[in-house]
């Protein structure tokens, strides 16, 4: 027995969506530091709703489907965890006050989702295009990782960063934090 999949994609994204919605109006409507107790919680949470959508495969999709979903999603959650080096990284480097973290962090994973989707479709279309975007991919690749090796010892200065100084005269920005709004 198979599914439509146009539907199922409507409904993996709406769910994905709730989820979102979910978390944004909790965090929003209580900005708090969060604990050990709290952040474990809400991964054995988001752990139960992973297991339970790919036990939910199987009898929707069928067993090829599922085993492929309950072997791969082990694969991408430990591959993801180097993300949340990332972000610790960058609000511990903006000083985000920890009652603002939790928020600071769904954007951010939003932004990420968000970005994903269009470099994957990017990325695909080129690929199609122009078989040689793996070589130009693997090139911009090795040049990442010997900058980050070569000044791996280096404290970064994101002040000169030219994203960040686009975001600055592009967007309403300030260097302050007031409550949870920027500037306000």
């Amino acid at each position: 027995m198979g599914i439509d999949s146009a539907w199922a994609w409507f409904a993996v994204v709406g769910i994905v969506l709730a989820l979102f919605v979910l978390d944004f109006m909790i965090a929003a409507r209580r900005p708090h530091a969060v604990g050990i107790r709290e952040a474990a919680l809400w991964s054995a949470f988001y752990v139960a709703a992973a297991v339970v959508f790919g036990l939910a495969l199987w009898p929707l999709a069928g067993a090829q489907i599922a085993s492929e979903y309950i072997s791969g999603w082990p694969v991408e959650k430990s591959l993801s965890v180097d993300n949340l080096f990332v972000f610790v990284i960058i609000l511990t480097r903006f000083e985000v006050p920890d009652e603002h973290r939790q928020k600071a962090l769904l954007f951010g994973i939003a932004a990420a989702l968000a970005l994903r989707a269009v470099l994957i479709s990017v990325g695909a279309a080129a690929i199609t295009l122009f078989s040689p975007t793996f070589l130009l991919f693997g090139l911009i690749l090795l040049w990442t990782a010997i900058q980050l090796a070569r000044h791996r010892s280096e404290d970064p200065d994101v002040s000169g960063n030219p994203v960040l100084r686009w975001t600055k005269r592009t967007l309403p920005a300030t260097d302050d934090l007031h409550g949870g709004a920027p500037g306000g």
